[in-house]
């Protein structure tokens, strides 16, 4: 015998507000298989898409080296993906619009590193023909 009585703890805060944000799909279903509608879900996975920024990069050509072992990553929104030594050169090929990122050609990959960690690599050119000596 049912009532269609559903009880709720005042321990589960969100439970009510959450009640109508997921949806299913009724084909799916019909078929024995309950899966929620992505775009209705609040998981985790879809809390992640949502929280990934898109940023935007411009082109910039340079020398530069790392600062610190700095941290690398093949996607800028994931985890590190390794570390490049300190004093490592690298080619800079992009920068992002916030100048927070930079994009590096590294190994023959395209990696992301936190502009911070980087700096300008400047190439002492001296001339021999130029007199250094003091008299």
């Amino acid at each position: 015998m049912s009532y269609f009585k559903l009880y709720l703890s005042p321990k589960q805060k969100h439970l009510i507000a959450e009640r109508y944000m997921y949806e299913y799909d009724k084909e799916k279903i019909e078929k024995g298989k309950e899966e929620p509608i992505k775009e209705n879900t609040t998981t985790s996975d879809t809390k992640k898409d949502e929280e990934k920024p898109t940023i935007t990069f411009k082109d910039q050509t340079d020398t530069v080296l790392t600062i610190t072992n700095t941290p690398f990553y093949e996607d800028y929104n994931k985890d590190t993906n390794g570390n490049i030594e300190k004093d490592t050169k690298i080619e800079r090929i992009g920068i992002s619009n916030d100048n927070v990122w930079s994009k590096l050609k590294y190994n023959n990959k395209i990696i992301y590193v936190k502009t911070e960690n980087l700096k300008l690599f400047v190439e002492e050119i001296i001339d021999p023909n130029e007199n250094n000596d003091s008299e």
